[in-house]
């Protein structure tokens, strides 16, 4: 049975060489390779120790035609005069599957108080960036973050903290909230959870009937907790619900819906240790306000890399085929020096369970 990709899964910044050859720090986050005509398209981030990017990072488009030179590297960047400056580890794209535009909500900024969430697009028609909507909503320092859904009716939800950086101990220090942009105006921040969220390991999805499911971490200093809240069509909140504590404190993979049931995948170890195995939560109804919730583990003999930042996290996705639901982990990775690389893994669930890892 052939084997399909999650449509969203993330490009390694080195299997880019434009960027060794401009000596340009990769940045964390890497969105594709979203197939347009004759092109593969990648989007992300570039930052620092640049002759080209001297003061900051930006998001950057790259493309390669299909075929010999996307799978070789063989890639160029396209409109390097408009590309957004911004510093987010966390930004979220948007694309239809079909248009030429994809939407971009990222972080303008890092360390200064013009920091705010904004939403731009690039025409994959064009090779053009479009112009920033500035949200005026400042989402605060560190590693804050921003996860993004479109509505049936255009309007765009972005998960998003406000306004303060994380504390001395590396936490979050203010709630999670969700603003819409309906392609004219922005809405004032909504509050989702008053409590610590860390939308740095969040999650976003979009259900039947526009109903939005967030996921968002709780921080604690001994159990960290997972949470689920819904938005309804009619912007009803619906009742908090805590999926799991877990000991990690890591980002979320990348949720999906298989035979109407929501399957959220992460990393535990359960005893504060530091080997991880893959885990899936999942939610039944996918159209259900309040799911009912129930974990799964994928496998007790193949490690997970902790997904401790959103490119490990994106790492750990879905693959479809046919009616099947497979998970996709890689594994840690080798002590420096090893010669040993880090191994691409995937099992099939069987409805109840996980069939035996399977080397991809």
């Amino acid at each position: 049975m052939a084997l399909e990709f999650n449509p969203i899964l993330p490009v390694p910044p080195e299997d880019i060489p434009l960027y060794h050859a401009r000596s340009i720090t990769p940045g964390n986050n890497w969105h594709g390779p979203f197939v347009y005509g004759s092109l593969h398209w990648a989007f992300g981030e570039v930052g620092q120790n640049s002759l080209n990017y001297p003061s900051d990072w930006h998001l950057v488009a790259c493309y390669a035609t299909a075929g010999t030179n996307a799978e070789t590297g063989t890639w160029t960047e396209a409109d390097w005069t408009h590309h957004p400056q911004g510093h987010e580890v966390n930004a979220s794209p948007y694309w239809d599957g079909t248009s030429s535009l994809v939407y971009l909500a990222y972080k303008r900024q890092y360390n200064d108080l013009t920091r705010q969430i904004c939403l731009t697009s690039f025409n994959m028609n064009t090779k053009a960036w479009g112009t920033p909507a500035q949200s005026g909503l400042n989402p605060g320092g560190g590693y804050t973050g921003s996860k993004m859904i479109r509505l049936s009716g255009g309007t765009f939800i972005i998960l998003t903290n406000t306004g303060t950086q994380r504390d001395t101990t590396d936490f979050p220090t203010q709630g999670a909230h969700y603003i819409t942009y309906n392609g004219t105006a922005w809405s004032t921040a909504n509050l989702i959870s008053a409590d610590n969220a860390d939308i740095f390991a969040s999650q976003i999805q979009l259900s039947a009937g526009d109903l939005t499911h967030f996921y968002y971490w709780l921080a604690g200093f001994s159990t960290n907790t997972y949470y689920h809240r819904a938005l309804t069509s009619a912007g009803t909140l619906g009742t908090e619900q805590e999926i799991l504590r877990s000991y990690t404190a890591h980002a979320l993979g990348v949720p999906t819906t298989y035979n109407g049931t929501i399957a959220l995948p992460y990393a535990d170890d359960g005893t504060a240790t530091t080997t991880f195995w893959p885990w899936v939560a999942f939610g039944s109804l996918a159209t259900n306000t309040n799911p009912t919730w129930s974990t799964v583990q994928v496998s007790s003999s193949t490690r997970i890399m902790p997904p401790n930042t959103p490119d490990n996290a994106a790492s750990f996705n879905w693959i479809m085929g046919g009616t099947d639901l497979y998970t996709m982990w890689v594994t840690p990775q080798p002590a420096a020096g090893s010669n040993i690389t880090n191994d691409i893994v995937y099992a099939r669930y069987n409805g109840t369970g996980y069939d035996t890892p399977v080397l991809y």
